[in-house]
Order: C-alpha cells, then sequence, then structure tokens
C-alpha cells in the first residue's frame, strides 16, 4: 500500500513539473528591410497543432510551450525560420524576403531559368494543382488552368478521352498541334500517370521555344516527371475510385409521341397516316410490348454509370551520392457498355548518381502497357445507331430474344454478340544522361543523354455474326435472321509511341549541350548553351485478314478461309539534325536580354531545301528594381517584357519531293496476274516548312507583399508559306495530280492574361487564380480564283469558317412563301418550312431564286477563340478544398442528320421537335415535321449552334488527419478526398455537351465523375 502512495506521490509530482515547465511566451515579428510589423503571420509549436497568428502590430502570445520546444515562423514571401525556445519567453522576430522564392527557377527548352530573369512567355502548373482533378488522361486536368492554352474533349471513351490541346489557338491550315516534351525528348504525355508528374510547362511565345525550331512554331509543352530528394525513403500510396456517367444524353421521344408526330408528318407531305388510332392507343398504355414497344435505345444500351479506379505506390529519397525516384501505378476504366473498356500499367524509376564532386549520371526507366476493348463494330456505329432507331422497334422481347429494330437492325445486339476488337501496346522509355562540371572553368557545365523509346503495338478484331428475331403476330412465331460477317483482323506496328500531336516521334535521340552560367561582380549574369540533337525513327508495321472462321471459338487466322486472306505492311524512316544556341545577360537584375537560334535539317524536304535558321529575341526590364521605385511599398515585382522570333513547323506529308506512284490495274501477262503502277501526285522539290514570325509584349506585376499577382501578354504570329492545294485556282479537268505549294499565309492574335491571389486569416489559408486567353486567326492567302463569289471566299476569315444559306426564320402562310424568292430549288415550299435570304445576283442585286449562289458566311465551326478559367480554395486545420470553373467562348457546333433533323434516314425523333411549326404555334423553335425533307436539311445558318458554355469543371474536399494521431500510428501523412469533374455546365446547345465534335452525334459522349480518394504516406 505504502508502496502505491509512493508511487501516485512521485506521479502526480511529475504531472505538477511539467506543468511548471510549461509556459506562454510573447514577441514581436517585423520585416527585416523595413523594421514594420508584420500581422498575420503564423507561428507554430512544431510537431503540434497548437499554433497563432501576429495581430495587426505583429505581436503573438503563445501558452503551453515546452522550455526545449521549437517555433516555426511562417508567412507568405517570406523566409520560414524555426526558433527553438530554449527557456525564453520573449522574442523578437526579423523575418526577410524568401530569397529561394525570389531565385524561383521555371523550366524552359533544354534548362531552367530563374523565374525574375525569363524574358519570353512562359507559364507552368505544378503537381499540387494538377492532383486537384482525378482524370485518368492528364490533358483533361491542364483545361483552364493555364493561360494560352485551349483545350477541348470532343470524346469520353476510355483510354481515347484525351483533350485536344492547342497553344494561342489556330494559326495555320496545317497542322496546328504543339510539341510534346517529357524530361527533354518528345514524346507522348496524356497517358503518363498523374503521380508521377512534376510540373507542366507551355512555352508560348518565339523566344521561348525557339530552341525547338522547326518544330516550334504551334508552342512546346514541357512535362518533367518527379526525381527523389535527399532523405529517408518516403512512401506514398494514393487510391480513387471513380463513378462516371454521361454529362448529357440526347432526349428522344417515346413510340407515343413519335407516332403523333409521324402521322403529322404524313399529313403534311399529303399522304396516309401510319399508325392507327388502335396503334397510339397501344403506344399510349404499353399494353403490347411486343408489337408495340416503347424502347429507350441509349437507356437500355448503355449502362447507368461506370467504375474507374487508380492506384499507385512511389518510393523517394535520397543520400550523399544517389537520389531516387520509382512508381508504379493501374488504372482501370470502364465504359458505358461491357465491351468498351481500358487498362493502363505504368512504371517509372528515375535514379540520378553523383559519381564525383564534378560529374552526375541519371537514368530513367518508364514503360507502360496499354489495353483497349471495344465493340468489333466501332464505337460511332453503335452511337450511331442509338441515335437512329425509332423507340417503336424491339431491342429484346420479353423471352429475351433480341429484336430487329424498327430499321431492321439492333445496335445493341450487334455491340455485344457482333464481336470484339482488341489492342496492346507496350510502350518503353529510357534516358540515360549525363552532367560533368568543367573543371577550371567556374560556371562551364557539359549535358547530355541519349533516349530510347519504343512502341509494340498488335490489334486483334474478331467480327462474329449474330442472330436477330421478327416476332409474327398472327403465327406467334419469331423468324431468325442472321447478320453481321464472320472476320479475323490482326495489325502490328513497332515503332515510336505516337505523341498524339500530328508529330512522328523519334525513336532514337542524341542531344549533347554545352551550358555557362556566371555571375561577375554580382553586377553582370550570362548564361549561355550551345547544342546539337539528332533524332530518328525507324517502324514498320504489317496486317492480315481473313473471312469465315471455322469456329468462333477459334479465332486465329488460320482458322479462316485461305481464299480470301489479305496482308499488307509499311515501313517509315525519318531523321532530323539540329544545332541549337542560347544566349542570356543580366545587368543588376534589372536590365534583361536573351538571344537563340536553332539551325535544323529535316528529311521531309529536298536536300536542297533541308536546312533552316530560326532565331529569336527578348528583353525585359524589371522596373520595381529601379532606385525610383523604391519608396512604391506595394510593389513587389514589376517587369515588362518583349520578344520577337522565327520558328518552323515541318508536320508534313514526307517525300512530296519525289516522285509518286500508285498501285493501278491487274493484267495477264504469260497467264500471270501482274501489279501495275502508274503515276501519283506531280513532285515539289521546293517544298519546304512552314515559318511563323511571332511578337509578343507582356508584363508580370507582383503587389502587397507578393499576396496578388498578375501576368499579361498580348501577341500576334504570322504563319507564310503554309501547304496548299492548288485546286481552288487550278481547275479540276486538268488531268495531271498537282503537287501542295507554299503560298498559304495565316494572320494570328490575341492577348492573355492571368490572376492570382493569396493570403492567411488566422488559421485559414485561400488562394484564388483565373485566367482569360483570346486569340483569332484570319486567312489571308489560300490561293483562291477569282472567279469566287465573295460570300464563299475563305480569305480574309478564320480557319473553320463554314457556308450555308442564311435562315431568316419560318414561313408563315402561303402569301409569305409567294412574296418571298423562289425557293422551290429545294423542294415542295408550305407554311412552317425555313425561309432563306435572298442574298445574291447580277451586281449583287437580290435575283428572286434561292439556290446555291446565296450560299454565305454562317459563322466559325471550330475550337474555341476564348477560353478562360477560375479557381479558388482554401484550408482550415486539416481540411482543404478547392474549386475549378471553366468556359469558352467564340465557337460553334454544326449538329445535323440525326443530331438534328426528325425522322432523318428513317431515324427517331428528339424531343425539342416537340416545338415545332404548327398553324395553333407559329412562333415554333423548329420547322414542320416531315419524313422527307429537302429544303429544311440544307446545310443553312439555321442549324448552326452557339456553343459558349461554362462549366463546374471541378471541386475537391479534402481532410489530412493530424500528426499526433498519425505518429501513434506511424504512418507521416494521411488525406481523405472527395472530386467531382464535369459537375454541370451552363450551355445553349441541346441534348448533346458543348464539347461535341460537329455532325451526327456518333460519338461516346463526354462524361461527369465522382471520386473517393485516399493519400498516405509513410
Amino acid at each position: 500500500m505504502r508502496k502505491s502512495i509512493t508511487c501516485l506521490l512521485i506521479f502526480v509530482l511529475s504531472i505538477s513539473f511539467i506543468h511548471a515547465q510549461q509556459r506562454t511566451v510573447t514577441g514581436t515579428v517585423t520585416d527585416t528591410e523595413s523594421g514594420s510589423p508584420l500581422p498575420g503571420v503564423s507561428v507554430l509549436i512544431k510537431g503540434t497543432q497548437n499554433g497563432t497568428v501576429t495581430d495587426f502590430d505583429g505581436k503573438f502570445s503563445l501558452s503551453n510551450v515546452e522550455p526545449d520546444g521549437v517555433l516555426i515562423f511562417s508567412f507568405l514571401g517570406l523566409k520560414t525560420l524555426e526558433v527553438p525556445v530554449n527557456n525564453q519567453t520573449s522574442f523578437t522576430i526579423a523575418m526577410e524576403e524568401d530569397a529561394a522564392q525570389l531565385g524561383e527557377v521555371v523550366v524552359v527548352g533544354y534548362g531552367t531559368q530563374k523565374k525574375t530573369n525569363v524574358t519570353s512567355s512562359v507559364t507552368s502548373v505544378e503537381s499540387e494543382e494538377l492532383n486537384q482533378s482525378s482524370v485518368a488522361n492528364i490533358s483533361n486536368a491542364l483545361v483552364g488552368r493555364l493561360p494560352g492554352l485551349i483545350a477541348t474533349q470532343r470524346s469520353g471513351q476510355p483510354g481515347s478521352n484525351g483533350s485536344n490541346l492547342l497553344i494561342r489557338g489556330i494559326s495555320t491550315t496545317g497542322n496546328s498541334s504543339p510539341l510534346i516534351i517529357v524530361d527533354g525528348v518528345q514524346r507522348a504525355f496524356s497517358q503518363l500517370d498523374p503521380n508521377t508528374i512534376e510540373t507542366v510547362t507551355i512555352l508560348k511565345d518565339a523566344s521561348a521555344a525557339a530552341v525547338y525550331g522547326v518544330r516550334g512554331a504551334n508552342g512546346v509543352i514541357l512535362i518533367t516527371t518527379k526525381r527523389g530528394k535527399k532523405g529517408k525513403p518516403v512512401i506514398n500510396y494514393t487510391t480513387e475510385i471513380t463513378t462516371s456517367k454521361p454529362t448529357q444524353i440526347p432526349k428522344y421521344l417515346g413510340s407515343y409521341d413519335y407516332a403523333l408526330l409521324f402521322n403529322e408528318a404524313k399529313r403534311n407531305e399529303g399522304k396516309a397516316e401510319l399508325y392507327t388510332p388502335d396503334d397510339l392507343e397501344k403506344y399510349r398504355t404499353g399494353s403490347n410490348p411486343i408489337t408495340h414497344p416503347d424502347t429507350d435505345w441509349y437507356g437500355e444500351g448503355l449502362k447507368s454509370s461506370a467504375l474507374q479506379q487508380q492506384h499507385n505506390i512511389t518510393i523517394s529519397g535520397g543520400a550523399d551520392r544517389v537520389n531516387y525516384f520509382v512508381s508504379g501505378g493501374y488504372l482501370s476504366e470502364n465504359g458505358l457498355t461491357d465491351n468498351i473498356n481500358y487498362k493502363r500499367y505504368n512504371f517509372r524509376s528515375n535514379l540520378d548518381f553523383k559519381v564525383t564532386d564534378a560529374l552526375k549520371v541519371s537514368l530513367d526507366l518508364a514503360g507502360r502497357q496499354e489495353n483497349r476493348e471495344s465493340s468489333a463494330t466501332g464505337v460511332g456505329t453503335f452511337f450511331s445507331g442509338l441515335s437512329r432507331i425509332a423507340p417503336t422497334g424491339v431491342s429484346y422481347y420479353p423471352n429475351g430474344l433480341p429484336g430487329t429494330g424498327s430499321l431492321g437492325g439492333n445496335p445493341i445486339e450487334a455491340e455485344r454478340k457482333g464481336g470484339v476488337s482488341q489492342s496492346t501496346s507496350n510502350i518503353f522509355l529510357a534516358n540515360v544522361g549525363f552532367e560533368f562540371k568543367i573543371p577550371k572553368i567556374e560556371g562551364l557545365t557539359l549535358k547530355g543523354y541519349m533516349a530510347l523509346d519504343r512502341i509494340y503495338f498488335t490489334a486483334k478484331s474478331v467480327q462474329k455474326k449474330y442472330t436477330l428475331y421478327n416476332y409474327d403476330e398472327n403465327t406467334d412465331e419469331y423468324t431468325p435472321t442472321t447478320l453481321g460477317q464472320s472476320r479475323i483482323s490482326q495489325s502490328y506496328f513497332q515503332g515510336a509511341p505516337d505523341s498524339g500531336s500530328g508529330v512522328i516521334d523519334p525513336t532514337i535521340t542524341y542531344n549533347a549541350t554545352l551550358n555557362y552560367d556566371k555571375t561577375f561582380n554580382e553586377l553582370h549574369q550570362i548564361t549561355g548553351l550551345l547544342g546539337v540533337e539528332k533524332a530518328i525513327n525507324k517502324s514498320n508495321s504489317f496486317n492480315a485478314s481473313r473471312l469465315n472462321l471455322v469456329s468462333d471459338g477459334l479465332p486465329q487466322l488460320d482458322f479462316g478461309d485461305s481464299e480470301t486472306a489479305q496482308n499488307g505492311g509499311s515501313a517509315f524512316n525519318t531523321a532530323r539534325l539540329g544545332y541549337l544556341a542560347r544566349a542570356t545577360y543580366a545587368y543588376d537584375a534589372k536590365y534583361l536580354f536573351e538571344a537563340s537560334f536553332r539551325y535544323d535539317a529535316s528529311e521531309n524536304f529536298a536536300k536542297e531545301n533541308r536546312w533552316g535558321f530560326f532565331p529569336s529575341f527578348s528583353a525585359g526590364w524589371r522596373i520595381s528594381q529601379e532606385k525610383f521605385m523604391a519608396d512604391v511599398d506595394f510593389i513587389n515585382e514589376l517587369k515588362i517584357r518583349g520578344s520577337w522570333g522565327l520558328l518552323g513547323n515541318d508536320r508534313i506529308s514526307q517525300f512530296q519531293y519525289l516522285d509518286a506512284f500508285n498501285f493501278s490495274g491487274t493484267y495477264f501477262v504469260g497467264g500471270n496476274a501482274v501489279q501495275t503502277i502508274r503515276p501519283g501526285v506531280i513532285p515539289n522539290k521546293d517544298v519546304t516548312w512552314e515559318k511563323a514570325t511571332i511578337r509578343n509584349i507582356g508584363f508580370d506585376l507582383e503587389i502587397m507583399d507578393r499576396k496578388l499577382g498578375l501576368e499579361f501578354d498580348y501577341f500576334t504570329k504570322t504563319t507564310k508559306d503554309i501547304l496548299e492545294a492548288p485546286t481552288r485556282i487550278v481547275p479540276g479537268f486538268v488531268g495531271a495530280s498537282l503537287p501542295r505549294e507554299n503560298f498559304g499565309i495565316v494572320d494570328n492574335k490575341g492577348f492573355e492574361f492571368s490572376l492570382s491571389y493569396r493570403n492567411r486569416i488566422g488559421e485559414f489559408d485561400y488562394w484564388a487564380k483565373a485566367n482569360y486567353t483570346n486569340s483569332k486567326n484570319e486567312i489571308v492567302e489560300v490561293g483562291e480564283s477569282e472567279n469566287i463569289d465573295d460570300n464563299l471566299k475563305i480569305t480574309g476569315r478564320s480557319i473553320g469558317s463554314r457556308f450555308g444559306l442564311i435562315a431568316d426564320g419560318l414561313f408563315q402562310s402561303q402569301a409569305d412563301i409567294d412574296s418571298h424568292a423562289d425557293q422551290s430549288g429545294y423542294g415542295s415550299i408550305a407554311p412552317g418550312d425555313i425561309k432563306y435570304k435572298d442574298i445574291s445576283g447580277p451586281d449583287g442585286v437580290p435575283d428572286g431564286v434561292i439556290n446555291n449562289d446565296d450560299r454565305a458566311f454562317m459563322g466559325v465551326v471550330s475550337d474555341p477563340n476564348t477560353i478562360y478559367g477560375l479557381a479558388f480554395g482554401g484550408g482550415y486545420k486539416g481540411f482543404d478544398f478547392s474549386v475549378q470553373f471553366q468556359g469558352a467562348r467564340d465557337f460553334n457546333v454544326y449538329l445535323s442528320e440525326e443530331a438534328a433533323f426528325p425522322f432523318f434516314n428513317g431515324g427517331k425523333v428528339l424531343e425539342q421537335h416537340l416545338d415545332r411549326w404548327t398553324p395553333d404555334n407559329p412562333d415554333a423553335k423548329y420547322p414542320r415535321t416531315l419524313t422527307e425533307d429537302t429544303n429544311n436539311r440544307v446545310v443553312s445558318s439555321f442549324w448552326l449552334q452557339n456553343a459558349n458554355y461554362i462549366r463546374l469543371k471541378n471541386v475537391e474536399v479534402g481532410y489530412n488527419f493530424p500528426t499526433e494521431f498519425l505518429s501513434s500510428i506511424k504512418v507521416e501523412s494521411l488525406r481523405l478526398y472527395l472530386s467531382g469533374l464535369n459537375i454541370f455546365t451552363i450551355s445553349d446547345i441541346e441534348n448533346f455537351d458543348p464539347e461535341a465534335p460537329s455532325g451526327r452525334g456518333a460519338f461516346y459522349p463526354q462524361t461527369r465523375s465522382f471520386t473517393f480518394g485516399l493519400s498516405l504516406s509513410f
């Protein structure tokens, strides 16, 4: 008993001693330069959640502080301080500007530069922001986040749902895709594991992209992957479970309304009605689903949602001589049907070795396997069928047998039983690099690498016959009908992976650069770069097919009919060689100059035209560093900059300078079949690359203790020597196939800006970002004949201009028709039909007749000219959130046929057509209903739709578990989060997502998704 009392007494005394040791500390925090008090500085006891912030006078008070504790002082734009308590109770802290922040570097072509010294137009986003969007394809995370980048997602199909990327819009009638560079090598990036990406940087003007010469005219996207850092090993595991569904599905009429409108359409055509009152009643009540069904083809053909899961594990760390980053990832993305899915396995290992104090060596290995699967009938065919077949056709009878639909087909059964197409891509990427500090010459470094890229692609499609059934009500029997065909096809490709940008990626790249960086007398900073780069691509492919497999259970070429065997093969090679140079000079960190060039050769051109020189120049002035700005306290950074340069674009078909031949007919010589050839396109030995002259002026501004930042750029770009076909000049009856020639000219100009703000109130950190990009192109020269009517000329208009008749409302009466120009050339006209403007005739005077001569410019059907984004977020204690809105303007979509016209091709009717013209509804949005229609379906402005939209692109809410709890379970960090993508959209487009491609609506729809994720670090 006495022993227990003694122990209890010791425990109580210990607790009393501990509490006696804890104390309250106070202090003042000031700015080093001015001595002014700093409000809002975070003061935190290291290793705990116990903290406070300084008041308006820079003062703070913090209780329960251990005598051997450490105080952490942090504030945006200032260097974080860790101050030991050492039994003190009062502190005076002076905080200085964060030199690391001021010395922040940005990735540029073949290197990095201090952000303060950059004179070109460059913008970037880091992994932390990218990972706010839970996406399978990293290109979709860039949308609305970077000024100057225009992104459009045309499809939601797993494995093929990336965004089309443009930098500052379209500036050529050729290929406008940007160059993609991953870790210094021309590569694809959309299927990289998002967890392995460190930064994405956009090089927008000529000064930034000039070192890429003949490939840089459309801008450059640089991706850097993560690397290890010195320290203990850190293991991070991330998992995400996502459910997705279409953002928009077309709304079609059910059988009853469909039949009513069909009868109305027949009456409008002066024909007998098809559906009797008894039919209408059966459709209305659904009393006989066998003979009078009401089939929702989209509802039955698509699952309500699809599941996606993504897992990633990384291990990173380092010691004095070795740093490492290793990652493995898995993605499974299911489609809205069982036969559409995508799986991806990623691996990356980035190793850095410090061999000596002067020599560093790196070895980067990466690989991925992509498995895609879809129906053999094709995704487009499947969605075309869903969009076309009327609800009065049976998909599946009550007994489970597949029906023939209203048009004798069944896209759902064809998708399920008509066979499967599968492909596998095995991609291997390797970089071996070095960096050597040349002795006795301070600041001089030799760098180089060799990169090997390889893809082994195999594809196999097995089409199968399938059976549909027709029900005979009189005999109560189901009659089978066999559709489809038995066919097997296989293909193989070996070469470089496709970047998806229209650029032929290299299989082997060699690079060596000599780099110089030195500051003299603390005033003169000089950097230099000299380099050479060679890239080679060699690839080959073959394919084979046969019909009539012996059995669907033997899907191999050997089991097809040998008499139907077909095969083919091809090979491809190309090469580039370039010499590059860049020099920068900064005087007193205020006056900045840069010059760069690349001297490039491409095998796409004849030897005498193979080399090109691409120079650029830029300059900047950091006004904020001038003495006269010393008293302007609220401006922390103000820099104006400008650039000029000439870049190239060699993305054309190869060997246009050589004679081309095509296969012709087969002749029999001596009883043997001989394949013949005939001359093809006449060669153009003078063919050369596009040349883009780019000018840029902008400024960077940071104010309010660097809390608020603004970047602005205005640019102009003139692209000349665009390859154009002379068919607009030379009549079609000329017998020869004429070559394309370099005479096209396109102007492009615009502006962009970005705003950012970050601050803290108490324990609540918050931020906001906004960006806006506007660009507009104009065709200056495209080689049009002078005989083309001014209304139909594309010269002076934007790329993607669409021409057609100009709609002028709907005819309201026969008198209206009689008083209007003669429109009978497009069929029988009646009240409720579309009225077109008479704009063409002798001397520009209307001639009273509507025909193709009355076609005129309707609008631009292309990618947006304007794109913008707004994001904001914050964090409080362990909670954090982010919200992103994104929108686009100045573009249109032209929906036609099944996507717009009622009863087109024997098809169904959209709900929107209930608002059709009738004598009782003269203010209708749509014309009268017809089953056979010429006038209302002619290409016209009536069907051109404004595609402007604003979208709640992304929302994420997360929670980081407190350190005290995690330390008890030996976990460094744990975060749970919920994320939504494409949550809602405001748009005038009916039935389809505003990013839908123009046409008939036969595409996999864009998707909305919601994700639950977990990130765990050890």
